[in-house]
């Protein structure tokens, strides 16, 4: 799992390609706004290298 408490919320959202509120959902560990197909693609954002 990953820890994004301490991660600045810009570093979120471009790492994650999502918006500034997601990125502070992400932060505090609150999933439950997403849909499991952006769930899905959280890892291919952070490696593109990785299908």
């Amino acid at each position: 799992m990953l820890d994004l408490r301490n991660v600045p919320i810009k570093t979120i959202v471009q790492a994650f390609s999502v918006t500034p509120s997601q990125a502070k959902n992400l932060s505090k560990g609150n999933t439950e706004k997403f849909t499991s197909y952006e769930l899905q693609t959280f890892l291919p954002r952070l490696s593109p290298e990785i299908k």
